[in-house]
């Protein structure tokens, strides 16, 4: 039996991921206005049509953040930040980390219920 995925990336593509909080807002707001002034001053190495097409992508979400308005529905939009979620994951090893904290939990818990 497949165990479900508890990746932000999978919760995402379920639709289950829950509305975003005035702290997360602000850290995304940071992340993708970096993300778009790298890609204009050209420090990240992204080809320039890429470019061309993440620039409009990180508006929409800019736009969405800053106004708290309905968050752009466009297929690119989601798209580009399952990828970016996907590889957020990979590279902080989110599931050995969730796995890790819930094996120390259970553990503690063990070990409270031994007292």
């Amino acid at each position: 039996m497949r165990r479900p995925s508890l990746t932000f990336a999978s919760r995402l593509r379920r639709g289950s991921a829950p509305a975003i909080a005035p702290q997360s807002r602000e850290f995304l707001t940071a992340v993708f206005d970096g993300l778009r002034c790298d890609l204009i001053d050209g420090t990240v190495s992204e080809d320039p049509r890429s470019a061309g097409r993440t620039i409009p992508i990180l508006d929409a979400l800019l736009a969405g953040l800053r106004d708290e308005s309905e968050m752009s529905g466009d297929d690119r939009v989601r798209s580009y930040v399952e990828e970016l979620a996907k590889a957020t994951d990979k590279e902080n090893e989110y599931e050995r980390a969730v796995c890790e904290h819930r094996a120390f939990a259970e553990l503690c818990n063990a070990l409270d219920r031994q007292s």
